[in-house]
């Protein structure tokens, strides 16, 4: 196994931030649709079992036993334009320059709350934290630096809480939660196969074997000629999953009989994810090509790919941390009829400034002029943290019909283009939910929520330099540059940019139910 059956795995970072929809950076931040209804601002209202994600501390409010579950709906826009890219030979990449890469997704949600006595309340969650996905064409210019990510995250939250007093109450919860990733990405044989070729034809004319050296040259010319176009691709197909643990923590405080305020905190949650490589070879006509110069040589292309480059099924980890979060939120009844919410939330993104992908495998050599080897993959995004405000609110229009909406804006922890991932277009979005609450009878509630996310264009420089932004330089010991060029780490070399136009869709629908 070598660098390029291993920089695929890139992917499982980039899977793993994927969150385009539809809170910023890592977050889905939709866990029932009466929140989802007020853009996320009523947290402090406790309305049902939901509590036990936005605020566990709500459960000592909930009274008897009480189930809910949340069918959320995304269905994003997620449109990338002006694509182009490079090689390390400098060649355009042929392929598909616009595409649609976001998917539909659905999102289901449940929760149980009981009751114990007049001070202690408990419930269990399950419900998705995280989870996104991108599909872009398989001939996309992009390719060679990804081209789909799946990630699917499930949280397992039981949760208590206790009032301290009649008008505090506070809460906590542990967090079990599994995360599944499914991705894609193409290699661009041609380029490492011409350079290969080319240099072992330099090889076979010093050691004066010119007939090798003549198929050789041939060989490594045909290379050159499909270098970016395709015909010599090759792809793998990747998954991984992993456990990681954490916990949230709640507060609740009734300040005055129409005024509550709240505090909640949702912990960081390791997870190392591993996975397998399952790479598809070029074949064709391409392919037959160079083999009619390799056959003598008593080689193919499959064997070097396979035994000289190292393109084979293999095994990767990588280290993802989802961030904490921070969140205070206000509840204020202006009258018998209406609310209003409000919510700021923290969340500390800064934690993810770089994810090395580590290969279960011997260091291997790169194809660069580094000396050296490297048996890792590096990303490099450089996030910030950042705050969401939302404000909402509710009107009680008759006894069984409650209207509801909100407003939010959520800044995105993408610093620049140059640090923006082609699996994660994110950018500054705006929330505009509306939604209505309905009571069939003192048992039985239904909650509908709609929401649009306006999403702030973007663009975005990428490259496979990991981490630095020119492919010319090697920070290492043989070359201890202050430039920030290329790490000697495992990566495809490969330079692009593209334009994002993106939006989304949510769908929320709720039944809640108290016996």
């Amino acid at each position: 196994m070598s660098k390029h059956a291993l920089r695929v795995t890139t992917l499982l970072v980039s899977a793993a931030l994927a969150q385009h929809a539809y809170a910023s950076g890592f977050q889905f931040s939709s866990q029932s649709a009466a929140n989802q209804a007020t853009a996320n601002s009523s947290a402090a209202e406790v309305v049902d079992a939901s509590t036990i994600s936005y605020n566990p501390a709500g459960l000592s409010y909930l009274e008897g036993n009480q189930f809910s579950g949340t069918l959320t709906v995304v269905s994003p826009s997620i449109k990338s334009k002006n694509a182009q890219a490079t090689t390390p030979l400098g060649t355009q990449i042929a392929g598909s320059s616009n595409d649609s890469i976001g998917d539909p997704a659905a999102a289901p949600h449940a929760y149980f709350s009981s009751r114990l006595n007049d001070k202690v309340g408990v419930g269990l969650g399950f419900y998705v934290p995280f989870g996104s996905g991108t599909d872009y064409e398989r001939d996309s210019v992009l390719r060679y630096n990804v081209n789909q990510t799946m990630l699917k995250v499930l949280a397992l939250n039981p949760a208590m809480s206790l009032k301290l007093t009649p008008k505090v109450s506070v809460g906590f919860g542990v967090i079990a939660q599994h995360a599944d990733a499914e991705l894609r990405q193409y290699a661009n044989f041609a380029s490492s196969l011409a350079g290969g070729f080319a240099r072992q034809a330099a090889a076979a004319a010093a050691a004066g074997n010119a007939a090798a050296a003549a198929q050789l040259q041939q060989a490594a010319l045909k290379a050159r000629a499909q270098d970016g176009q395709g015909p010599l691709d090759g792809y793998a197909e990747i998954s991984g999953d992993d456990w990681g643990f954490g916990f949230n923590f709640g507060a609740l405080w009734d300040v005055t009989d129409s005024t509550r305020v709240g505090f909640s905190y949702r912990s960081k949650v390791k997870h190392e994810l591993r996975g397998t490589a399952d790479w598809t070879l070029p074949t064709g006509a391409a392919v037959d090509s160079i083999n009619t110069n390799l056959t003598p040589l008593g080689t193919s292309v499959r064997a070097v790919v396979e035994n000289s480059l190292g393109y084979v099924d293999s095994a990767a980890s990588v280290a993802v941390t989802t961030p904490e979060s921070f969140s205070l939120h206000l509840m204020q009844q202006v009258n018998p009829a209406t609310k209003l919410y409000a919510d700021i939330s923290y969340t500390k993104h800064s934690s993810f400034t770089q994810a090395d992908v580590i290969y279960a495998v011997p260091k291997v050599t790169i194809d660069t002029s580094a000396d050296g080897k490297t048996n890792f993959t590096r990303l490099q995004p450089k996030w910030k943290n950042t705050t969401k405000i939302a404000l909402g609110g509710s009107y009680q229009f008759s006894d069984a019909l409650q209207l509801r909406a909100g407003l939010a804006h959520d800044k995105s922890p993408v610093p620049s283009e140059n640090d923006r991932l082609s699996t994660l277009p994110d950018s500054d979005r705006t929330w505009l939910s509306l939604g209505g609450k309905y009571a069939f009878n003192k048992s039985l509630t239904l909650d509908a929520a709609y929401t649009y996310i306006m999403i702030k264009d973007a663009s975005a420089k990428v490259n496979g330099y990991c981490g630095g932004t020119r492919p010319d330089l090697v920070n290492n010991a043989s070359n201890p540059s202050t430039t920030p060029g290329a790490v000697n780490c495992v990566s495809s070399y490969t330079a692009g940019s593209v334009d994002f136009d993106s939006s989304a869709h949510l769908i929320g629908l709720q039944a809640s139910y108290r016996f």
